[in-house]
């Protein structure tokens, strides 16, 4: 009932922003017209639209699971963009997120973005993927055109319990390493993955601590005494990495390009839950922007595990 008196209210706000005005002749009948309110899609309809768009794209391993939602399941709420009401839905499927945003005049979907958490796919249950499955995740994972891949090969590296896969498209060969478990592409010649943004953050983060604080810190990390979260947002060539660092007493917060694994961002703040003696923190305490480009981006970049 809420979201229906909002759609009036924005409807009726796009009306008179046109300068719609009543007839002026109130004598003659009325004819039947469909107001712009009459015609919005319900929030139900919206997140089925999101939910049916989501099942089809996604590979084998996603779509099983995303098919046995409901649109009841994702929220949805309706804002406005330049004045124009829409839908916003969100999907959850364990360490996938799905977010859309629908026209809520005509359905269409205007956006879509993909948020997965690592740390959930970890500790994600099931069996392990098969070398299909993991093709099939990367390719939707690398948001690449279904109809430029001609052929994804690849072999499991028992040691390292992941696949290490070539995708050959009409653009070239991408090569992506891509998890075992849970089919997460991990990383790729065309997107640096969680594991090299992670690297990336480490690196940046030991290179801006006090020297004093670089020994205490490195021993954290050694003993593993650390909180740490990866998300990844957006798709193809606009994905970033959002990675939260929790040792010695601060949190660290990072946002890295998914493409050159330049850092957008990092700030530091203390841990107030922190119990013991702070150690570490940016030596100004502010945030630092220090884009760094990765060398996997280069002709001679070789996987961890694929070779000599």
């Amino acid at each position: 009932m809420k979201l229906k008196i909002i759609a009036i209210i924005l409807a009726a706000l796009m009306l008179a922003s046109c300068g719609a005005k009543p007839e002026e002749n109130s004598d003659e009948p009325s004819t039947t017209k469909s107001t712009a309110a009459e015609e919005l899609i319900s929030p139900e309809q919206a997140a089925q639209i999101a939910l049916d768009d989501a099942i089809a794209t996604a590979p084998a391993t996603v779509s099983e699971k995303l098919s046995a939602l409901t649109a009841s399941d994702a929220e949805t709420e309706m804002s406005a963009l330049n004045g124009i009401p829409k839908y916003d839905v969100e999907i959850d499927c364990g360490y996938l997120e799905l977010k859309y945003e629908i026209d809520s005049q005509n359905g269409a979907i205007r956006s879509y973005k993909r948020l997965f958490d690592f740390n959930a796919a970890a500790e994600a249950e099931g069996g392990n993927v098969t070398l299909e499955e993991a093709g099939d995740y990367a390719v939707w994972y690398l948001d690449l055109d279904k109809n430029s891949v001609s052929e994804v090969s690849g072999e499991l590296d028992e040691d390292f319990l992941a696949y290490i896969l070539t995708i050959k498209t009409a653009d070239g060969d991408i090569r992506c390493w891509a998890d075992e478990y849970t089919g997460v592409m991990q990383r790729s010649t065309k997107d640096i993955g969680p594991y090299r943004a992670e690297e990336l953050c480490y690196e940046h983060l030991l290179e801006n601590i006090s020297e004093d604080a670089i020994d205490g810190v490195t021993n954290l990390l050694l003993a593993g005494d650390i909180d740490q979260s990866t998300e990844a947002e957006g798709i193809s060539s606009e994905r970033q990495y959002k990675i939260e660092l929790c040792v010695g007493g601060y949190d660290y917060e990072y946002t890295v390009d998914g493409l050159s694994g330049l850092i957008l961002t990092a700030s530091c703040n203390p841990d107030d839950d922190y119990e013991g003696e702070p150690v570490g923190g940016f030596e100004n305490n502010a945030e630092i922007v220090q884009p760094t480009l990765p060398d996997m981006l280069s002709e001679d970049f070789v996987i961890e595990g694929e070779g000599e």
